[in-house]
């Protein structure tokens, strides 16, 4: 059985009621999904832009990701995995995701806080998401790169000889 059919019959729904997806955009200029009834989902172009980030944000993400505070799509082996995780992506209509992909996101991302209290195969579910530009994404990575580093060379000195 399909995890949509699952999901539609968890909640009691018939299975030809159609579930809705309606994006949300954060004031932080990161593009955020969240699960709706009854809304169709408006996914305008020019709306669906994903900005760049200011500094204090590629600081904050990179260090919630070195602390482990956020899960990525990067931390998923297959596609269908970040289906799995990201149940708003597959929820979501076809039109949705042509326009996401159109914009091709570098990285989707949520808060671990933000998972429901059931997982798949071990990796968490969310029912929300955050998209990063690419050149954000690897910012970030960059600047999570550079903090395990740091760490390293906290932790495990190189003894002077």
């Amino acid at each position: 059985m399909s995890a949509r059919k699952l999901f539609l019959q968890e909640n009691g729904t018939e299975k030809s009621k159609e579930i809705m997806i309606s994006t949300l955009f954060t004031t932080k200029r990161a593009a955020s999904m969240s699960l709706r009834r009854g809304v169709k989902a408006k996914a305008e172009k020019e709306s669906m832009m994903i900005n760049n980030l200011s500094e204090e944000e590629v600081r904050n993400l990179a260090s919630a990701l070195f602390h482990g505070d956020i899960f990525t799509d990067r931390q998923c082996k297959t596609p269908d995995e970040v289906m799995s995780v990201f149940v708003a992506l597959a929820l979501s209509d076809k039109a949705l995701l042509k326009d996401i992909n159109d914009d091709k996101p570098g990285m989707i991302y949520e808060y671990v806080s933000e998972a429901c209290p059931m997982s798949v195969n071990g990796l968490p579910m969310f029912l929300s998401c955050h998209f990063l530009s690419q050149d954000d994404t690897q910012r970030i990575l960059d600047l999570a790169q550079k903090l395990a580093q740091a760490e390293k060379r906290i932790l495990y000195p190189v003894e002077a000889t």
